[in-house]
């Protein structure tokens, strides 16, 4: 039995030595597995170059195994490479559409021996170009986009990082499967995010309503402005300093809740697994509270409360800061 195990193994060793010695050679640099079995990956690269396209109001895409990048430009235009992918794309009543499909049948699982370089596309746009509606659907591969305005703007990734920077969308959604997630200098008016495996940041973001989602993963806010918002992580963190609200709720099923801010209006936080963390620019007078540890004890401005379990004051300001955590500390410091 030893034998034939070291036999097996001998075989796989000298098979994967003979494949790195092709791949030198100029040979496939791709293997991959479908329902059909184990393929040499020998499909040619198909590009697209249109440097200089009529404008576009519109935006779709939709992609599998393919990074999209939006880039700025002087002009409008496409540049894309695949291995083995058959691309459709086109622009019909003012509106760029770009689909791409292996050629090989629907693979199950690739092992990449090239550079690192995945194919891609990229959408060239003037900075602040304006877009009616934009919509990413990608199955696998990031995205990047960045320096436009629209009044739609949806994403949908599967598996992979998004980052959206520079951007002003009136309705913005962004759902993500398994990958990261960065904001950074962006407007919205109603901003929806879900995310199922991944961490997630905010920085400089503004947002009438921003409602965020996540099922696994840190959510982070830095210098950020919201009139409403919604956020509830599942197993993750949520932090955030130099946050500013009109109206918060917030909530983390396993985490701490770690935030510096302004939170004016009506402000809800709690953590059923975990401790709440609450530094606000709003001085105790002008604050209504409610604070409640079933299972933890109570800091009020570094004061320990040990003794109560369930902190409550009155203010006529209109602030109110409500806290409860099921199993885990809370710590509050006012504004002085």
């Amino acid at each position: 039995m030893r034998s034939i195990w070291r036999i097996i193994v001998i075989a796989i060793v000298c098979g994967f030595a003979l494949s790195v010695f092709g791949i030198a050679m100029g040979a496939s640099r791709e293997l991959y597995l479908d329902k059909k079995g184990l393929h040499i990956d020998n499909a040619d690269e198909i590009t697209i170059s249109e440097p200089n396209l009529e404008k576009f109001t519109g935006i779709e895409i939709d992609t599998r195994f393919i990074d999209v990048e939006f880039i700025t430009s002087g002009s409008y235009g496409i540049k894309a490479a695949g291995h083995g992918v058959e691309w459709d794309w086109g622009i019909k009543d003012g509106t760029l559409s770009v689909a791409s499909r292996r050629i090989n049948s629907i693979r199950i699982f690739s092992l990449n021996f090239s550079d690192g370089k995945q194919d891609y596309l990229q959408v060239f746009i003037p900075k602040g170009a304006e877009f009616d509606t934009v919509s990413i659907k990608t199955a696998s591969g990031d995205v990047k986009l960045g320096s436009f305005s629209s009044l739609s703007t949806t994403i949908i990734s599967s598996f992979g990082d998004v980052a959206l920077s520079d951007a002003t969308c009136d309705q913005l959604q962004v759902d993500i499967s398994s990958g990261n997630f960065k904001a950074a200098s962006l407007d919205a008016r109603n901003f929806g995010y879900s995310s199922r495996f991944g961490d997630s940041s905010f920085d400089g973001v503004s947002a009438d309503r921003l409602t965020a989602n996540s099922d696994s993963g840190n959510i982070k806010f830095s210098n950020c402005i919201f009139g409403d918002i919604y956020a509830k992580n599942a197993f993750g963190d949520i932090t955030g300093s130099g946050v500013a609200t009109s109206k918060a709720d917030m909530h983390s099923k396993s985490g701490n809740i770690s935030l510096i801010g302004d939170f004016a209006g009506q402000s809800v936080f709690s953590s059923k697994f975990g401790d709440i963390s609450l530094k606000t620019l709003k001085p105790k007078e002008e604050c209504s509270y409610d604070i409640s540890a079933s299972f933890g004890g109570i800091k009020l401005d570094g004061v320990a409360m040990s003794e109560n379990q369930r902190l409550t004051n009155e203010a006529p300001s209109g602030n109110n800061l409500k806290i409860t955590a099921s199993s885990g500390d809370i710590s509050v410091e006012f504004a002085r």
